[in-house]
Order: structure tokens, then sequence, then C-alpha cells
């Protein structure tokens, strides 16, 4: 009888340790979820990584034309004159309806022109801005014709001042590629231009 007893007793004792220790690891395993989640939930999305130099090369080739254009005419001339007037009057880039190419671009630079001591160096002036601007600008293969308006005060006879294009060059691709710019002559924009222009102002 004793031992039958005994035999419950150890029974239900061991039923009761297995039933803790089995309380004891859901416990345990809510707790390490509970911990898991709340790691997610502190957890920060990954710092955004620098772009690297090919990304950058890849967002320079994205920039326009016209962008393009007008950081040549900055870089090679500034930003405003030397009286202060705004370098760039207007800026236009088209596409070239003359060519099979649908890239080919047209660009009609409106530029103010600087003061200089005379009139004959004022002309110089325009004439070496131009070399280093256009030769700049045919570098760049989508441009196929590029036109220069230059821009400067003028004071008529009777006192009257207006601002007038004082002068012009166009120059096309095909001309520019025979060009060697090291040793071009500005003097024969003249002559090899396939438009120009000077007023007679400057003449004087």
């Amino acid at each position: 009888m004793n031992e039958k007893k005994k035999k419950r007793f150890y029974t239900r004792w061991w039923f009761w340790v297995l039933a803790i220790i089995v309380v004891a690891g859901i416990a345990g395993g809510g707790e390490e979820s509970s911990q898991e989640d709340k790691e997610k939930g502190d957890a920060k999305p990954a710092a955004t990584q620098p772009k690297t130099e090919t990304e950058k090369a890849k967002v320079k080739q994205e920039k326009t034309t016209h962008e393009i254009v007008k950081e040549i005419i900055y870089d090679q001339l500034g930003k405003k004159t030397n009286t202060g007037e705004k370098r760039i009057v207007e800026l236009q880039v088209n596409d070239n309806a003359g060519t099979t190419d649908a890239n080919d671009k047209v660009v009609v630079a409106k530029l103010y022109a600087d003061e200089n001591l005379s009139t004959n160096l004022t002309r110089k002036g325009i004439l070496m801005d131009s070399k280093k601007i256009l030769e700049s600008l045919f570098k760049q293969k989508n441009i196929s014709d590029v036109t220069l308006l230059w821009q400067f005060a003028l004071v008529d006879k009777y006192g009257k001042e207006s601002v007038d294009t004082i002068l012009k060059i166009s120059l096309d691709r095909q001309t520019a590629d025979k060009i060697n710019w090291v040793n071009f002559d500005y003097n024969n924009f003249s002559s090899v231009a396939t438009q120009y222009f000077e007023h007679p102002a400057l003449r004087q």
C-alpha cells in the first residue's frame, strides 16, 4: 500500500517538474520573440552610400546641351563683363533641322562684350573671346552650328545710347573641323566664317 502511494507521489512530482519546465520554456521563447521584435523595431535603415565616381560621371553626362554650353561660356569668359553686365544676354540651343542626325544642335548665343580702351581693342577682344568659345563648343560632338551675336552699348550722333549687335560670327561643323585652333589667327574669322558681320562703329 505504501509503495503504491510512493509511486503516485513520484509520478505527480515528475509531472509538476515537467509542467514547470514547459511553462518556463514558453515564457522564455515569448521573451526572445519580444526582444527580436524590439530589435527589429529599433533597427534603422542603412545610411545612403555616397555616389561612386562612375555614378557621378553618369550624372555629369546627363546634363543638357544648353547647360553644357552655358558652363563653357561662363568658364571661358565669366558670368559678367568687365563693366558688370550679364555675360549671356540670351541663349538658344535648338535641334538642327538641316542635318540627318537627330542629336545635332544649333547654338545661338547673344553675349555682352567687354569694354576696352579703344574701339580697335574692343574688336580684338571680341574676336579673341570668340575663338575661345567656338573652339570649346565644337569639342561637343553634337553641336553642328554656332552663331555668336556680340552686344555692346552704342551712342549715335544725337547722343542716344542703345545696345546693339556689333559683331556676328556663324560657324558650322564642317568649317570648324578644318581649323587648327592652336595656330588659327582670329582675324581670319571674317574670311572663314559661314556668316560674318561687323558694325560700322567697330571700323572707326
